[in-house]
């Protein structure tokens, strides 16, 4: 049996609707590839946005954080080779105005080399820091007693034996420190070694900062990097991070 002869109306519609349907779906596919060129191109400059204003504002805190810890521990080497006497309230006097100038300071002290403070004990350790969820700060008093009793030498810290055996200001890696409540933060620490009129090493001035706001700026990051369409695969940018 002979096949059905289509009509040329109907051969004109096939040949006007297939390659005008081939080209829909070619432009459909060109233009889903470039819209998530496009979001992919706007996750990845956020991503890098906020890279760079973290590392903006980690660069002004440790250049406060520095500056500080050097105007505080130069007046305190000034007033030492001068043999004016500092008692320790001033000392936690000093401390606390330190802390409460930057909200970035978890705590801050001096630990003093033997008998530099006080004649009659090694171990001098004045330290006050942040409690979380109160306003009043904690003081911490280190001598040769209570490292017998609870058995932590500050001589033995890396803080302490690191700027004593470099003889120059140090920063630590990054650390876990739990607290009282057992929660825990993420801290550095920096740390000026101070000399006397000789040149002698009579302790160090160390300050606790807090580096849990730089986690959470990178993981808001990645949130809105995410809510972007940015989904599939992390950029290089965020190598190297942990982000929750």
């Amino acid at each position: 049996m002979m096949a059905k002869k289509r009509s040329f109306a109907s051969r004109l519609s096939l040949m006007t609707v297939l390659p005008a349907s081939i080209l829909f779906i070619i432009v459909t596919l060109l233009i889903s590839i470039e819209g998530g060129r496009i979001v992919e191109r706007r996750s990845i400059k956020f991503a890098r946005q906020v890279l760079s204003t973290t590392v903006k504002d980690m660069q002004s805190i440790i250049s406060e954080t520095e500056n500080t810890g050097e105007s505080i521990a130069m007046a305190f080497e000034e007033y030492y080779n001068c043999g004016r006497i500092i008692d320790t309230t001033s000392c936690f006097s000093l401390l606390e105005r330190t802390i409460n100038s930057n909200q970035s300071i978890f705590g801050c002290g001096f630990y003093f080399a033997p008998r530099k403070f006080d004649p009659q004990n090694d171990r001098i350790g004045i330290y006050a820091n942040r409690q979380d969820g109160q306003e009043d700060l904690l003081h911490e008093w280190d001598t040769d007693a209570s490292t017998a009793e609870d058995g932590w030498d500050y001589f033995e810290q890396d803080f302490y034996v690191q700027a004593r055996e470099r003889d120059t200001t140090i920063w630590l890696s990054p650390y876990l420190e739990i607290m009282f409540n057992d929660d825990y933060h993420l801290l550095t620490t920096y740390v000026y070694p101070m000399k006397d009129s000789k040149g002698e090493f009579i302790g160090v001035f160390a300050i606790d900062l807090f580096l849990d706001w730089v986690h959470d700026k990178l993981v808001s990051g990645k949130v809105r990097a995410l809510a972007l369409g940015f989904d599939q695969k992390p950029h290089p940018v965020f190598s190297g991070f942990r982000l929750g």
